[in-house]
């Protein structure tokens, strides 16, 4: 697990990020995902869908947020 990622100055601002979601209990429907210090709001995608890509990024320090949803529902913070 990624903790932490540090870009080089004068560097590419930009960032893609893979991720996933386990839980063998409930199937996931959906995830849940922001860039604290960007994002407003969560963004709600499939399932199938495991990448957000951010561009042109400020300096700064950001903190990428991550929750799977149950076909029930259930939130589950990853």
């Amino acid at each position: 697990t990624l903790r932490s990622l540090e870009l080089p100055p004068g560097g590419g601002r930009s960032i893609g990020l893979n991720f996933g979601s386990l839980d063998f209990m409930r199937r996931t429907d959906a995830l849940l995902y922001r860039l604290i210090g960007l994002d407003q709001d969560w963004i709600r995608v499939d399932a199938g869908r495991r990448y957000a890509q951010y561009t042109n990024l400020d300096p700064g320090s950001y903190r990428f947020e991550l929750q799977a949803v149950s076909v029930d529902g259930l939130h589950s913070p990853l």
